[in-house]
């Protein structure tokens, strides 16, 4: 699905993070738009940490043989990392976001 206008993709768009705030509401714009007839054979992923529910892939972003073994099958014309530590308390200053990057 075109990411913008001017765009088509050739695979699957992935979205890490898929449960949370961000990312839930990106998923649901692209499967929006992809109802639309804006690319509607592309399938929008979410990348989970947990067990997947429909539309979604279990996948730890921190294991680098699952994420590359996910990548190779799934062939992805784009992923949006939206995966990210969430503690109010201290999320702006969490040293695991590194591990994020």
């Amino acid at each position: 699905m075109p990411l913008n206008d001017r765009e088509t993709t050739q695979g699957p768009v992935l979205v890490t993070g898929a449960r949370g705030f961000i990312a839930s509401h990106v998923i649901r714009r692209l499967r929006e738009r992809a109802a639309m007839g804006n690319g509607a054979d592309s399938q929008v992923i979410g990348l989970v940490r947990g067990a997947p529910g429909e539309g979604e892939i279990a996948c730890d972003l921190h294991d680098a043989a699952a994420v590359e073994e996910t990548v190779r099958r799934l062939r992805p014309a784009a992923c949006i990392h939206a995966a990210w530590e969430i503690d109010p308390a201290k999320y702006r200053n969490d040293e695991r976001n590194e591990r994020w990057v």
